[in-house]
């Protein structure tokens, strides 16, 4: 998958998840791509009012290198997690979901999609952040591979 596309694509399949479009996640409600601006991302703090849960798509970055090739071109991992934040109460309350569900659905919603380069799972897979001022986060390690071939 090409780099420019990880971010945005993992976001749609997190949008296009039944369960987590059943809870009234999408992309206008409660599923964001980072934009380097968190903690203040826009719609985090009205998602995590209105539903209880904030997924959101970090920016990718490089894993490192795999391969290069003769002409030029370079295989490399790129890994994008996805943040998720709950609050305990409204997110049970709301959606029902516990936090280990949420985390499954995340998990489902995007392991093995993305075509002949599909995403994986990172090692750790996840990670249980802890409460932060009262936001639950955990961090789902998604990676997938591309190769970029020099313009001749």
């Amino acid at each position: 998958m090409k780099l420019t596309r990880v971010q945005s694509f993992i976001a749609q399949c997190l949008a296009e998840s039944p369960e987590l479009s059943a809870k009234g996640l999408s992309l206008k409600r409660g599923i964001m791509l980072e934009d380097g601006l968190y903690p203040e991302t826009p719609n985090r703090k009205r998602a995590l009012t209105d539903i209880g849960i904030a997924l959101i798509v970090w920016e990718v970055d490089s894993k490192g290198s795999i391969a290069d090739q003769p002409n030029g071109a370079h295989v490399h991992e790129i890994s994008c997690p996805v943040v998720i934040e709950r609050d305990p109460k409204l997110a049970q309350l709301r959606t029902g979901l516990s936090s280990a569900e949420t985390v499954n659905i995340v998990i489902q919603a995007v392991l093995g999609k993305g075509g002949q380069r599909p995403i994986r799972l990172d090692s750790p897979p996840f990670r249980n952040l802890g409460i932060v001022e009262g936001v639950q986060q955990f961090l789902v390690n998604f990676i997938t591979t591309d190769s970029i071939t020099p313009t001749q």
